[in-house]
């Protein structure tokens, strides 16, 4: 878990990535954890940008 600058929660989970602002959560990776789809971690840099980590390495997230 990791909290953005703007105070929304950010989580990586068996099988899934979302954020959470309060009162909504937002999904934006689903999968069968039992594929091998893990998000082991997540967190924010100050600039607000999300990076996350799963099988394939580091990434970052693009929020259209």
């Amino acid at each position: 878990m990791a909290a953005g600058p703007d105070g929304v929660l950010w989580l990586a989970y068996r099988g899934g990535f979302g954020s959470f602002d309060g009162t909504q959560g937002t999904p934006y990776f689903e999968g069968d954890p039992a594929a091998g789809l893990w998000f082991s971690s997540v967190d924010i840099a100050p600039d607000g940008t999300v990076w996350y980590a799963d099988p394939e390495g580091v990434h970052t997230l693009s929020i259209p």
